[in-house]
């Protein structure tokens, strides 16, 4: 009867060790399973239908938009791999102005409505005043 005992035992204790050890070949199903295993993809995908949330683009815009963003993700994954292969940083300029000819190719898609919702969420501030912190320093130093 002990016997018996201790292997019931022995087998509750083994299973609930099992059962705490966490998964490893999880991450592998879900990326089987999932649309594309391409995260730079599904990152432009994503991109590309929260703007045609935004802007209520069509589905042929929304494709084109897609492909836009894929291509820039590209070259800047390209720039980064030759600026850590040199040893040095990104130039920030660089960036910036992938940034403004990916925004420039998506403006040429868009009407002009869409064109001004675009514009407004790349310039949140765009409708606000400045706070006139500049003109406040010109004055303290008049001060002075």
């Amino acid at each position: 009867m002990k016997k018996i005992f201790l292997i019931v035992v022995l087998c509750f204790g083994v299973f609930s060790l099992t059962q705490a050890q966490p998964n490893t070949n999880q991450g592998a199903v879900k990326t089987a399973s999932s649309k594309s295993s391409d995260p730079e993809l599904v990152n432009a995908e994503h991109q590309a239908q929260q703007l045609k949330k935004t802007l209520t683009l069509s589905d042929s815009q929304t494709a084109q938009v897609k492909v836009i963003y894929k291509n820039y993700m590209d070259k800047r994954k390209e720039l980064t791999s030759t600026a850590k292969k040199s040893g040095k940083k990104v130039d920030p300029k660089q960036m910036a102005e992938l940034k403004t000819q990916q925004n420039n190719e998506i403006e040429a898609l868009l009407s002009a409505d869409q064109k001004a919702k675009f514009e407004s969420s790349l310039n949140p501030k765009s409708g606000k005043t400045k706070p006139q912190t500049t003109s406040k320093k010109a004055d303290t130093k008049g001060e002075k």
